[in-house]
């Protein structure tokens, strides 16, 4: 079995070398009483969302902390997209991009 551990910080690791995720980091905080706690009223709209992720059994809690992570992974994700786009747009970098593959081809040993 793997002990969770908090450091100072209340970051958390499962005792495994290189472990350190934020799942586990949540865990730590809570049980060292800093996490916050989020009460919200439901609409039928978002009831219904609510109703549809824990219908399999997950708790409320548990459906609304992944379905935060979600929504912060998608919203990164939409940012790289939109970074990723205009850099492709934007002639200065596509031709610095294109130096240094050439620059780089120079190093190849075959």
């Amino acid at each position: 079995m793997l002990c969770r551990k908090a450091d100072a910080a209340g970051a958390g690791t499962t005792g495994r070398p290189g472990s350190n995720f934020p799942i586990e980091k949540s865990y730590a905080s809570y049980y060292a009483g800093i996490m916050a706690i989020v009460n919200f009223r439901t609409d039928e709209v978002t009831q219904q969302a609510l109703d549809e992720l824990t219908a399999e059994g997950s708790t409320v809690s548990a459906a609304i902390r992944k379905a935060l992570l979600d929504a912060a992974r998608q919203k990164r994700r939409n940012f790289m997209r939109r970074e990723s786009t205009a850099l492709l747009n934007d002639a200065a970098d596509l031709a610095e991009s294109r130096a240094a593959l050439r620059d780089m081809d120079d190093l190849r040993a075959w």
